[in-house]
Parts: C-alpha cells; sequence; structure tokens
C-alpha cells in the first residue's frame, strides 16, 4: 500500500513523493523519543512540538500537518474541546493521541469529533511509521485493548 501522494510526472521521469508532514503536541520527552524513531523515514517528516500551553492551534495553522500527534498528560477531560478547536482551525490533518489510559466513551466521543488513532502507551515505538503511514492513507489505528473495549 502507498500512502505517499503522487504528483504530476512527464512521461519517463519519477514522480515526485510527498512527506507526510507531523506536528507534534505534547511533552518534549516523548517528542524526542519519536523524532529519534521516526528520523529515518524517507516518507514522514516531524515539523514541530508544541505543548497543550504554546499555542498549537497557531503552529497547526503556520504548518499546515498532514496529520496531528497528540500526546495526552494527565487532562482526558480537556480533549474533546481541544479537539474541536483543532478541527475548528485546521480541519484537514488526521490526528492519533497518545494516553495512558482509556475511557471507552470519551474514545466513541473522540472518533466521532475527527480523531483517526488512539494509541495507550506504552506501545512499541518501532510501529509508529506503520501506524502513520495507515492513519494518512484513510484508517483508523485503535490499540488492542481499545478495540477490545469498543466491542466488548
Amino acid at each position: 500500500m502507498d500512502t505517499m501522494s503522487e504528483g504530476h510526472h512527464e512521461p519517463g521521469k519519477q514522480p515526485f513523493m510527498t512527506s507526510i508532514r507531523t506536528l507534534y503536541i505534547g511533552q518534549k520527552q516523548f517528542f524526542q523519543a519519536i523524532t529519534r524513531v521516526l528520523q529515518s523515514s524517507k516518507d514522514i517528516e516531524l515539523l514541530d512540538c508544541a505543548t497543550h500551553k504554546n499555542s498549537p492551534m497557531q503552529l497547526c495553522h503556520e504548518q499546515k500537518p498532514h496529520l496531528i500527534l497528540l500526546e495526552v498528560a494527565d487532562e482526558p477531560h480537556s480533549l474533546i474541546p481541544l479537539i474541536r478547536e483543532l478541527r475548528r482551525h485546521c480541519p484537514q490533518p488526521r490526528i492519533i493521541i497518545f494516553a495512558t489510559s482509556v475511557d471507552v466513551e470519551q474514545v466513541r466521543l473522540l472518533l466521532q469529533n475527527g480523531v483517526n488513532g488512539y494509541l495507550l502507551k506504552p506501545f512499541a515505538l518501532e510501529g509508529l511509521e506503520t501506524t502513520i503511514r495507515l492513519v494518512n492513507s484513510g484508517n483508523l489505528a485503535l490499540s488492542p485493548e481499545i478495540t477490545r473495549a469498543l466491542f466488548a
């Protein structure tokens, strides 16, 4: 499955590929770990790191990401308003949430409000590249625990 976009090209020339422009919102420590994992990726560009407090909406508007990685620290109840605000300011990017706990009703609400992935930490960062590509291509990414809880 090819998740990169192909541009127009002349016959006999290779099409150009665009990278998956990815913005991270969360704690810098986790951002550094993600950076180490994604630095060798040829098709994923990690743009910047925003915290929940330093205007992620502005960075989203300026950077124009295809995908947002959103780490949830300790305020999961504020996620729905944050997602709605992100969607209002930047409706295009797909969103993957990293969290340490799961509330099935909250996950349902997040999915209804435009979240495309919900992963429980800790998870293997090595699989993050594949998850980003899958979500970028229109698929949903959920941790197995969340899938079981949603369909129990």
